[in-house]
């Protein structure tokens, strides 16, 4: 049961990963609970709030992009919902140990400068 309420989790915000202006209160009327369920489910099962289980599951998916796809940082930043780069590349950094660009250019094919 907890594998198929992470999944849901994942598929809800994968579904709105590029609204900026998605809530935890709209994760939580997706996923047809309270907020403060939610919460402890959340915290019970990865030690994430839900603001941060979201902003983990965006960065996830923004490290897949600066690999897989020519979109440049700006544009993966918006594709993931994150409106403000200086905090995008922030919040990259503290989850990865690198600004998205140098990311790029470690994780991307192809040969290396």
């Amino acid at each position: 049961l907890d594998g198929m309420f992470l999944q849901t989790a994942m598929t809800c915000i994968e579904k709105n990963i590029d609204k900026i202006n998605y809530s935890v209160d709209d994760f939580s009327a997706d996923m047809q609970i309270s907020y403060i369920q939610l919460n402890r489910k959340l915290e019970a099962l990865t030690n994430q709030t839900p603001v941060q289980f979201i902003r983990s599951i965006r960065l996830k998916r923004a490290a897949d992009l600066l690999c897989t796809s020519q979109f440049n940082v700006n544009e993966i930043m918006l594709l993931v919902g994150f409106n403000d780069a200086s905090y995008f590349s922030k919040m990259f950094k503290a989850e990865f140990g690198m600004t998205p660009k140098q990311y790029a250019s470690k994780h991307k094919p192809g040969p290396k400068q």
